[in-house]
C-alpha cells in the first residue's frame, strides 16, 4: 500500500474514533443529565405527596383528641359520647369511633355493622392489637393498620390513651379512644392516581409488627418498568413508618435507545472519517500540484515559478541579505547536436544531481531555463562561501559519469554572481545584474576556448610541415 494512503487511513480512523468518543461522551452526559432531572422531579413528587398522605391520615386520627377530652372533662363516664360521636363521624371514610376503658371495648358508634366489636380487648392478642399497647407505653396517638377487622373489612385506626386524675393530683390510665379508617378508601383524597399523569407509578408499603414481613400497603396496577431508578422517602404518621417509593413508567434511556445513539454516533463519525480521508487526498492532490507547479519536471528541483515565488518573499523580508548566482552549461547546444536531446537531458540531470548534493537550508538551487540554473546563497559577506561551493562541484564533475556520457568531453559552466541589496535593490535588478554577469563571464570563455582551438590547429599545422 502506497505510503500516502496508508496514512490517509490511518487519519481517517482516528478522526473515526475521536468523534465517536466525543459523540459517545456528550450522549452519556445528556443521558446523565436526563436522568438526574428525572431524579429530581421524582424526589419532589415524593415529598409532596408524602405530606398528602401524612396531612390527610392525621388530619382524621386527630379526631380522637375529642373524645379523650370528652372522656377526661365527664371524668371517664360519657353520657354525650353517642351525640359527639356523630358529629366527628360524618367523614365517609370514618367506619367507626369507639371506647375502650381499661382497652376493652365499652361502646362503638355507630353499631350497626361494628356488633363484634363490643367486648374487644386491644391488649389481648390480635391484629392491631400492638399498637394499642405501645399507645399506653408511649402516652401518645398510635397509627395502627392497616389490618382485618373482626367486623370484616380493613382499617386504619388510630388510638389514643386517655388519662383522669384519680383525685390526688396525679394520673391514672383510663383507657383508650379510637378512630377506625376504612382502608384504602382513606387514601383516595390523597390522589395517587395522578402520578400516572405524571408519568411515574408508585408503592407504599411498610414492615408489619404483627407478622414482621413487608406489607403493601398501596400500589400502582398499571405497569411500569421495574428496572428503571425510583426514589424512595420515609412517610412518618405518628409512630407508623411507611415506605413511600416512585418509580418511571417508562424508563428514561433504555437500551434500544442506547443502541440507536450508538448507531448514530457510528454513523456520524463514518461520515467524518469519509470527509477527513477526501479532505487529506485534496491535500495531497493540492501539494502535488503545487509540486508540478514549482518543481522542474527533468531534474526535480525548483522550476523559474518556485524560485521567482522564493526570491520574492526574500527581497521582501526587511533585513534580507543574499548572493544570486546564474550558472549557464558551456557549449551544451553542441552537445544536444552532437549526442541528441536525451544525452543532453541526462547531462543536465546529473548536473544538477551533482549541485544538489552539496546545497543546504541556506541555500536555493534552480533550473530557469533550458541549461541556466540560479544558485542563492542566503545571508552577507558569502563570496568566500561562493567561491569554495563552485570550486568543489567542478571537482565533483571531474569525477562524475558525465565524461561517460559525453564520451570524454568535457563539461564546464559559467557563472554570473550579483548581490542583495549591496549591489542591487529589488528582484529584477538583481536577476538582470547576475545574467549580464554571467555572459560576460561566459564570452571569455568563447574567447579563450577559440584562442586554444587556433593554438591546437597551428600545433597542428607545424607537425604537417
Amino acid at each position: 500500500m502506497h505510503l500516502k494512503s496508508y496514512k490517509g487511513i490511518v487519519i481517517s480512523i482516528i478522526v473515526f474514533f475521536i468523534s465517536f468518543c466525543l459523540l459517545m461522551t456528550g450522549t452519556s452526559l445528556y443521558t446523565n443529565n436526563k436522568m438526574d432531572t428525572e431524579y429530581v422531579k421524582m424526589e419532589q413528587e415524593v415529598l409532596i405527596y408524602s405530606g398528602k398522605i401524612s396531612d390527610v391520615i392525621n388530619r382524621l386520627l386527630y379526631k380522637t383528641q375529642i373524645l379523650a377530652t370528652l372522656v377526661i372533662c365527664d371524668d371517664g363516664t360519657v353520657d354525650d359520647f353517642a351525640k359527639v360521636a356523630e358529629s366527628i363521624s360524618r367523614d365517609t371514610v370514618i367506619r367507626n369511633v369507639l371506647l375502650a376503658p381499661g382497652g376493652v371495648v365499652s361502646d362503638v358508634y355507630p353499631k350497626e355493622g361494628n356488633e363484634q366489636v363490643i367486648g374487644l380487648d386491644f391488649f389481648a392478642e390480635g391484629d392491631g392489637n400492638i399498637e394499642a399497647v405501645e399507645a399506653k407505653k408511649s402516652g401518645s396517638l398510635v397509627l395502627g393498620g392497616p389490618f382485618e377487622l373482626v367486623q370484616g373489612g380493613q382499617a386504619l385506626v388510630g388510638r389514643l390513651p386517655v388519662y383522669t386524675s384519680n383525685g390526688k393530683g396525679q394520673k391514672k390510665f383510663w383507657g383508650l379512644v379510637s378512630v377506625t379508617l376504612n382502608y384504602p378508601q382513606i387514601l383516595d383524597d390523597v390522589g395517587l392516581e395522578q402520578l400516572h399523569n405524571h408519568g411515574y407509578a408508585y408503592e407504599i408499603w411498610r414492615i408489619s409488627p404483627d407478622t414482621n414481613e413487608r406489607q403493601v400497603i398501596a400500589a400502582s396496577d398499571y405497569a411500569y418498568d421495574k428496572t428503571a431508578q425510583y426514589v424512595e422517602k420515609d412517610v412518618v404518621i405518628q409512630n407508623a413508618k411507611w415506605h413511600f417509593r416512585i418509580m418511571p413508567i417508562k424508563i428514561v434511556f433504555n437500551y434500544r435507545m442506547i443502541w440507536f445513539y450508538i448507531t448514530g454516533s457510528i454513523l456520524i463519525s463514518l461520515v467524518l472519517a469519509g470527509f477527513a480521508l477526501n479532505t487529506y487526498h485534496m491535500h495531497i492532490l493540492k501539494n502535488e500540484l503545487e509540486i508540478l507547479t514549482y518543481v522542474d519536471q527533468l531534474t526535480g528541483i525548483t522550476n523559474r515559478r518556485g524560485m521567482i515565488a522564493q526570491l520574492d518573499k526574500m527581497v521582501n523580508t526587511k533585513g534580507s541579505a543574499f548572493t544570486l548566482c546564474f550558472l549557464d552549461l558551456n557549449r551544451f547546444k553542441g552537445i544536444n547536436d552532437q549526442f541528441g536531446h536525451h544525452v543532453g537531458d541526462k547531462v543536465l540531470q546529473e548536473f544538477a544531481r551533482i549541485i544538489s548534493r552539496q546545497v543546504t537550508d541556506r541555500q536555493l538551487f534552480a533550473r530557469v531555463g533550458g541549461d541556466e540554473f540560479v544558485l542563492v546563497f542566503k545571508g552577507k559577506n558569502n563570496r568566500k562561501q561562493v567561491e569554495e561551493f563552485f570550486e568543489k562541484i567542478r571537482t565533483d564533475l571531474e569525477k562524475s559519469t558525465i565524461d561517460e556520457i559525453l564520451r570524454d568531453t568535457k563539461l564546464t559552466f559559467s557563472i554570473g554572481v550579483a548581490t542583495y541589496p549591496d549591489q542591487c535593490r529589488n528582484m529584477n535588478e538583481i536577476l538582470k545584474c547576475a545574467d549580464e554577469d554571467m555572459y560576460r563571464n561566459k564570452k571569455i570563455y568563447k574567447n579563450a576556448d577559440i584562442c586554444k582551438n587556433k593554438e591546437e590547429q597551428k600545433d597542428t599545422e607545424n607537425k604537417l610541415e
